[in-house]
């Protein structure tokens, strides 16, 4: 999501209101929960507008994973965390007692706990504090093998592995072809004449985001029109971005970002 922290090293903290979340990021998990989608991870995050208890991160909270993703997205399948060794949680969380709080959350799996063994004495102990019953884990446990069971996994089936990788990968060009030409999109269209389709008359501004070698994209460019190139990287700052912006503002016919 919107985040500037790796979740791997420390928790990202993402301050955007209910209203904000339901119009982007909330927007794509409803749609694929009325096509059916039937797991679901749940990363680690810190909302505020969610749950503004102090490191607890959107895995381990119950206003998420009970609350919004339960009742208010009304999701009802197999959920399952992040990686519970990933410091966004772990490093707020030793021992097992991250894996008590996911399951209180009310997720159905647990994902790389740090220690398995730990992790099952702190379940454990929770049941005997009454925090979760032991009707909590089974009733987790068979949602977990119902799943299998319609996945038909109780019935073992050897996969062919030979050509695995051509057979895994036969459709991902054409996805990938759809998900390039749905992301086209055109900020600003002239005033007295259409800037599509791109003329060979045109002085084009190519601008790479997040590229620091030009890519097939812009190389196309400059062989088929009077293109200048503009690469901004990852590691460059707002001082490049707004020398780009100087540089190509009104100065073309068209700009490609």
């Amino acid at each position: 999501g919107d985040v500037d922290v790796d979740s791997h090293l420390d928790l990202p903290v993402i301050n955007k209101n209910r209203e904000q979340l339901d119009s982007m990021e909330l927007y794509p998990f409803r749609e694929i929960f009325k096509a059916g989608v039937g797991n679901v991870m749940i990363a680690h995050l810190s909302i505020p507008s969610i749950d503004t208890t102090e490191h607890v991160a959107t895995s381990i909270s119950k206003n998420n994973v009970t609350g919004l993703l339960r009742n208010d997205l009304n999701y009802q399948g197999l959920t399952f965390t992040d990686a519970l060794e990933m410091k966004g949680v772990a490093k707020y969380f030793p021992g097992g007692v991250i894996s008590v709080e996911a399951l209180v959350a009310g997720n159905d799996m647990l994902c790389l706990p740090e220690d398995v063994g730990k992790a099952i004495d702190a379940i454990k102990n929770a049941i005997s504090e009454s925090r979760l019953s032991w009707d909590d884990v089974n009733e987790k446990v068979k949602k977990v093998l119902k799943a299998k069971y319609q996945l038909g996994l109780n019935q073992l089936k050897p996969i062919e592995t030979t050509n695995l990788l051509r057979d895994l990968n036969a459709k991902t060009d054409a996805i990938r072809m759809k998900v390039a030409k749905e992301t086209i999109t055109v900020l600003k269209q002239g005033t007295r004449n259409s800037l599509l389709p791109l003329k060979k008359s045109f002085k084009i501004a190519y601008v790479a985001i997040g590229d620091s070698d030009l890519n097939s994209v812009g190389k196309e460019l400059g062989e088929t029109y009077k293109t200048d190139t503009y690469q901004f990287s990852w590691k460059d700052g707002d001082d490049k971005a707004d020398e780009i912006f100087e540089k190509v503002i009104d100065k073309y016919d068209a700009v490609v970002i």
